[in-house]
């Protein structure tokens, strides 16, 4: 077995960015601090765009904004989500998505979410 030294991966970035899928993390109000190349790709924001913006604002239409917030606010209380869900692009532009959000903490606080995407 292969030491975690032994990665050929030097950047932790790297296995996201070579999944293909859009990997973006927010702050736990939703504030954008990572947004990967796929992200770009997928939803047509470049990095420097979409930083420091709140996710719902780049990538959920105005009819999934109630739902997106419900969701988010479970995904900080610790519960994991998956599922179909309506996004748009920067044209405006709508897709269906796989969409997975899971939040990071730290000694029980929230520190943030991770969502993974893909077109369905």
């Amino acid at each position: 077995m292969a030491a975690a030294t032994d990665l050929p991966w030097s950047d932790p970035a790297e296995p996201l960015a070579a999944t293909g899928r859009a990997v973006i993390m927010t702050d736990p109000p939703g504030v954008v601090p990572s947004w990967n190349r796929a992200a770009q790709d997928r939803y047509g924001w470049t990095a420097a765009e979409a930083i420091g913006r709140d996710i719902a604002e780049l990538t959920v239409p105005e009819v999934g904004q109630e739902v997106a917030a419900d969701i988010m606010a479970a995904v900080r209380d610790g519960i994991s989500w998956s599922g179909g869900f309506p996004v748009r692009r920067t044209d405006g532009s709508r897709f269906p998505a796989l969409v997975t959000a899971a939040g990071g903490y730290r000694d029980g606080v929230p520190v943030g979410v991770i969502g993974v995407s893909t077109n369905l």
